[in-house]
């Protein structure tokens, strides 16, 4: 490897100084656009939250509605048994 001239060391420094110096900047435009896309995420979560919850109670009524009905079909199914059976008498 042949050694290199103090003009092309000075110069590949100064390009990696002018790359180093914009580094700050470059790390706040991705602070701010991670920041953004953090805010994003949260939003979106909350939104998707907010309907599962929504699905949730919109099921848990149907289904307490039909385990009403169920109930009261069991009910009457059973008086009806009970109404079919022979009375038996007290005995004292």
């Amino acid at each position: 490897m042949q050694p290199q001239t103090i003009d092309s060391r000075v110069e590949r420094l100064e390009t990696r100084v002018t790359a180093l110096e914009q580094l700050p900047v470059r790390m706040d435009a991705f602070a701010l656009e991670f920041s953004q896309f953090r805010d994003e995420v949260r939003a979106e979560f909350s939104a998707t939250r907010a309907d599962l919850r929504k699905e949730i109670r919109e099921v848990d009524e149907r289904l307490s509605t039909q385990m009403r009905v169920l109930h009261e079909e069991v009910l009457s199914r059973l008086a009806l048994i009970q109404e079919s059976l022979p009375r038996r008498r007290k005995q004292r």
